[in-house]
C-alpha cells in the first residue's frame, strides 16, 4: 500500500501509472486507511478537469488522465456570475422547546411548513421538488395542495434517491409510500402523466470491500413556476417541519432560474420511477396501500 495522507500530485501520479484501472481497482490498490482521502482527491481532480471519470459497466468508473496541452489549462478563470434582481427571505423550523424564547428572534422569519404550503398553493404552471427523504405523513399533510395541483393539470416533478436500492426497513417503506401517495393523488384527481418522479443515486459496487463512492441528491428544493423557490435544509419529514432546527431561504426573482438550471441538470441524469415499480415494492414490504 501507499503511505497515508496522500497529496493530490501523488494521486494524480497513481492514476497516470494505472494503465486504465477502474475506480474500484484504484481504491483497492491502496491501504484501507488511505481510501477515503484518495477518493476525495480523485473527486477533486475530476472536478478540476485534470482526470476523467466515466461510468463503466453500470457499477464502476473508468479513470484516466486528461490529455491537456499545457499545465496552465487545468485551472480556468471562473467568470463572476452576473448580479440579478432577486429577494431572499429567511425560513426556519425551531424546535418546540425553543418557541418560548424565540418570539423576538423569530420576527420576520417564516416557518418551513407554511412556506412549503404557500409555494404549492401559489403555483400556476409547474412545481419542481427535490425530496431526498420524504415521509408519507407529510405527503398526506399537503394532500389538499397536491390535489388542487392535480385537478388544475399543473405538472409536478420530484427528484429523490435510493428508490431502486430496494432496502429493507421503515425508512425505505416510508419513502415508497410517500411517493405512492403523491402518485395516487394525481392518478385519482388528474392526469397521471403530469406527475413524474425520478431517482438520482449511483452506487459503486466492489467485492473486495464496502465501496465508498456514490453519487446522490441531498438538496432540498421546492420550486414554483420558475419565479420562486425554497432552498435549505428543510424536507418533507415530520421532524424537519416541527422538531429539528432547519434553516433556509425563499428566493424570488431572476436568481431562481439559476437554481432551476441546476435542478434540470440533475433531472436529465436521473432515472424515471414508474408507479408499477413503487406498487411492487409496496407489496413486497407487506403493507397495504393508503389512498
Amino acid at each position: 500500500g501507499l503511505k497515508a495522507e496522500m497529496e493530490p500530485q501523488q494521486v494524480f501520479d497513481l492514476v497516470r501509472r494505472s494503465n486504465g484501472k477502474t475506480l474500484s481497482q484504484l481504491l483497492t490498490s491502496v491501504i484501507p486507511a488511505d481510501r477515503s482521502l484518495v477518493e476525495l482527491q480523485l473527486m477533486m481532480l475530476a472536478r478540476d478537469g485534470v482526470i476523467e471519470l466515466n461510468r463503466k459497466g453500470g457499477d464502476d468508473y473508468s479513470v484516466k488522465v486528461k490529455n491537456l496541452p499545457r499545465v496552465g489549462s487545468v485551472i480556468e478563470k471562473r467568470k463572476v456570475a452576473p448580479i440579478l434582481d432577486h429577494r431572499a427571505d429567511i425560513v426556519a423550523t425551531l424546535p418546540t422547546s425553543l418557541h418560548r424564547g424565540s418570539k423576538e428572534l423569530g420576527q420576520g422569519v417564516a416557518t418551513t411548513d407554511k412556506v412549503f404550503r404557500s409555494l404549492l398553493r401559489g403555483a400556476n404552471r409547474y412545481v419542481k421538488l427535490c425530496l431526498p427523504f420524504p415521509e408519507e405523513a407529510v405527503a398526506s399533510y399537503f394532500a389538499d395542495e397536491i390535489t388542487n395541483l392535480a385537478r388544475s393539470g399543473i405538472p409536478m416533478r420530484i427528484i429523490t434517491r435510493e428508490v431502486f436500492t430496494e432496502k429493507n426497513g421503515t425508512s425505505y417503506g416510508n419513502l415508497v409510500k410517500a411517493l405512492m401517495r403523491v402518485y395516487d393523488i394525481y392518478r385519482s384527481c388528474g392526469d397521471e402523466r403530469k406527475i413524474e418522479i425520478r431517482d438520482f443515486h449511483i452506487g459503486l459496487k466492489s467485492r473486495g470491500f464496502n465501496m465508498l463512492h456514490y453519487e446522490s441528491v441531498h438538496a432540498k428544493i421546492v420550486l414554483a413556476d420558475g419565479v420562486q423557490c425554497y432552498l435549505g435544509s428543510g424536507e418533507w419529514r415530520i421532524n424537519s417541519l416541527y422538531n429539528n432546527f432547519e434553516l433556509g431561504v425563499v428566493l424570488t426573482g431572476g436568481i431562481v432560474s439559476r437554481v432551476e438550471s441546476l435542478y434540470d441538470l440533475v433531472w436529465q441524469h436521473a432515472k424515471p420511477i414508474k408507479y408499477e415499480f413503487l406498487s411492487n415494492m409496496h407489496r413486497k414490504s407487506g403493507n397495504t396501500s393508503q389512498g
